[in-house]
């Protein structure tokens, strides 16, 4: 395989995977939400514009340059215009996940009460709020140095940290995403 081939087989991986957490995170919103179809049309049309964003910087009129290295792999460097564009996506995708902790928080405050959250409770209101903030601050900690080396790193180190967000991201969301049917299980057995 070339190694053209190789990048662009490996940022559609990427791309899928986030898709992934994405859905994931959205379904979560829906089941908090009580199946509201919809808050689900407003997250779909948010999603498919983001996503839409983030397609356009990742896959349209991609001008990054793929270099091999003798007895080495392949390595992807970008201009600086060509990160900014596929950097996007990688912002979307944080949007997206801001947008799913702020619908957490405001179904844990309308439900609960802001003064009468407790986070000692195991409630699984209680549970999903503080997975969900855990999660965010996690997520946070992962993609923003990633998207800073789309803007402010150097040819070399322009999208470096993509792959280790990815992988860490995925992870994050299914440890989340167990932890909190551990917590649901957990509860419902000692009822």
């Amino acid at each position: 395989m070339s190694c053209s081939r190789y990048m662009l087989v490996r940022e559609l991986f990427l791309f899928l995977q986030q898709i992934t957490v994405c859905l994931t995170l959205t379904l979560r919103i829906y089941a908090l939400y009580n199946r509201s179809r919809r808050l689900l049309s407003c997250m779909v049309i948010i999603g498919l514009a983001l996503l839409g964003g983030a397609f356009a910087g990742s896959f349209g009129d991609n001008s990054n340059t793929v270099i091999y290295i003798q007895g080495s792999d392949c390595h992807n460097t970008f201009t600086a215009e060509t990160a900014a564009r596929s950097g996007l996506a990688w912002v979307a995708v944080f949007v997206y996940e801001l947008l799913i902790f702020v619908l957490t928080v405001f179904r844990t405050c309308k439900t609960r009460g802001f003064l009468r959250l407790s986070l000692s409770s195991r409630n699984i209101l209680d549970i999903i709020f503080q997975d969900g903030a855990m999660y965010f601050a996690t997520m946070t900690l992962i993609n923003l140095p990633n998207i800073l080396t789309y803007y402010c790193g150097s040819y070399i180190t322009r999208g470096n940290l993509a792959t280790f967000t990815s992988c860490l991201n995925v992870f994050t969301t299914r440890f989340n995403v167990q932890s909190v049917i551990s917590s649901h299980n957990w509860q419902a057995g000692s009822g």
